[in-house]
């Protein structure tokens, strides 16, 4: 027992599934690698270059970035004898929270 619904809105909702359906199934069918077929050099060069170019930019930012690090870390170690971030609780200001001697700020 089914209950069909013959409303316009609900034949223009079949039309627009069936409309996607056979585009995926052409696109399912196509050929790539036929006789005819031709690559497109313009948009695989767009690929490789912006590829490469974001490789370069990665490769440039790593050994900047190392530099920077290595030089704060040299003037950190410098100052208080020690490596940690700066942001981050050792056991020594943990210790102080947990005592009381270090309030926060409400």
């Amino acid at each position: 027992f089914t209950v069909g619904d013959t409303s316009q809105a609900a034949r223009v909702v079949q039309d627009k599934l069936m409309s996607f359906a056979a585009r995926v199934e052409r696109m399912n069918n196509a050929t790539i690698l036929g006789d005819g077929t031709t690559l497109n050099w313009n948009i695989m060069g767009v690929f490789v270059g912006m590829t490469v170019l974001f490789a370069i930019v990665i490769v440039a930012a790593k050994a900047a970035g190392r530099k920077a690090a290595v030089e704060r870390g040299r003037l950190t170690f410098q100052q208080d004898g020690r490596l940690s971030k700066p942001n981050a609780m050792g056991s020594a200001e943990y210790e102080a929270v947990l005592r009381g001697w270090v309030t926060g700020f409400a």
